[in-house]
């Protein structure tokens, strides 16, 4: 509660400042031309008699000395006014690098991160990671330190973390996915096997137990499955190996026909894409850090899916990250942190605005 009161304080005294300081800079100026005019009147005014008799006046005023003051008055606000216009050419060229900076997200990185998450969502990762439950808007070093503390009450997580992303299970899945992006069917239907290679298989494993006419029995009762599972039960099957069972598995040459047409820029490998989307957010952060790409024009457009990919893969950089001082992945844990902490402060923001909000709309009851 103090934390987040200070961390407001904090905030209401940068945007007053921010705010006097843009008020402040129009105000400057306006009295530089105010007191520049102001001389005018306060300078000593000689008389025509004692000026040069071949210098032209105007108002009892030579013409030099109007010059002087046009000088004195324009001068400031020639200099204010190439601030204003060299701004304004480094806020275009951050806009336009931005968008750059967007355009490449898009066309490189938007359909690597979807598939990241999906394949989370729907394999054993998920399970693993908890990202749903797991708070990580407050890293900071990103080093195996701080993920095992966030993780601290899982046990042997990075041996399951590290066994489950390089098994047989998540490159499945991952096949799955670009199966979808090229196929007309959904994902349920790609991920099990054809119902009558399924048969054929349980009539196959059921050989060592029934003979073909009391599995033709239990075929013809529709309980042929319910038998089979049993009988897997039994012999101390598994349920992950059960449900392995009516997945899909695909070939080499399979496998291979995916990496056509939409695939084509697709890893084979599902570790092989988390190190391109990685080394691809890396290169983007660093544009990003280094305000070559105004990171307020970026944001807009791609704090959600950076963020929500960084957090996805945050075990990732932290197994790369195994001390302090050979870092890995810099510019991404600076952009996350500073994106962070944007977002924090709107949510922080809209917040107070929908409190004010309600607090205006609640009827107000008069006491009699």
């Amino acid at each position: 509660m103090i934390e987040q009161l200070i961390d407001e304080l904090k905030e209401w005294i940068i945007d007053s400042i921010k705010t006097i300081f843009v008020k402040s800079k129009y105000i400057i100026l306006i009295l530089i031309i105010l007191m520049s005019i102001f001389c005018i009147f306060v300078l000593k005014k000689y008389p025509a008699s004692q000026i040069d008799s071949k210098e032209l006046l105007l108002f009892d005023i030579s013409i030099s000395n109007w010059l002087n003051w046009i000088t004195l008055i324009t001068i400031p606000v020639t200099a204010v006014w190439a601030i204003y216009q060299y701004k304004k050419s480094i806020k275009i060229r951050q806009q336009e690098r931005a968008a750059e900076i967007a355009k490449l997200f898009s066309d490189e990185l938007l359909d690597k991160c979807t598939i990241i998450w999906e394949i989370i969502e729907i394999s054993d990762l998920n399970d693993i990671l908890k990202l749903r439950e797991t708070d990580m808007n407050n890293l900071e070093r990103f080093d195996l330190e701080e993920i095992l503390t966030l993780y601290k009450n899982e046990e042997d997580f990075l041996e399951k973390y590290e066994s489950t992303k390089s098994g047989k299970h998540v490159q499945s899945c991952y096949l799955y996915i670009l199966e979808t992006r090229i196929s007309m069917v959904g994902l349920t239907e790609i991920v099990l096997k054809n119902r009558n290679i399924i048969i054929q298989d349980i009539k196959k494993i059921m050989s060592a137990k029934y003979s073909e006419a009391e599995i033709e029995n239990l075929e013809n009762k529709h309980t042929l499955k319910s038998e089979f599972e049993k009988y897997m039960i039994a012999n101390n099957t598994s349920a992950k190996d059960l449900r392995d069972f009516y997945r899909k598995t695909y070939s080499n040459e399979e496998a291979y026909k995916l990496f056509k047409l939409e695939n084509k820029s697709m890893p084979f490998h599902f570790v092989s894409l988390i190190d391109d989307v990685l080394n691809e957010l890396e290169y983007i952060s660093m544009y990003i850090s280094s305000q070559s790409a105004g990171s307020k024009f970026v944001y807009q457009s791609l704090h959600q899916v950076f963020l929500r990919t960084v957090k996805a893969l945050a075990v990732e950089i932290a197994l790369r990250n195994k001390n302090y001082t050979d870092k890995y992945y810099t510019n991404i844990i600076h952009v996350y942190k500073k994106w962070s902490a944007i977002r924090l402060k709107y949510e922080r923001r809209e917040k107070k605005n929908k409190k004010k909000a309600y607090k205006y709309l609640e009827p107000k009851i008069e006491k009699i």
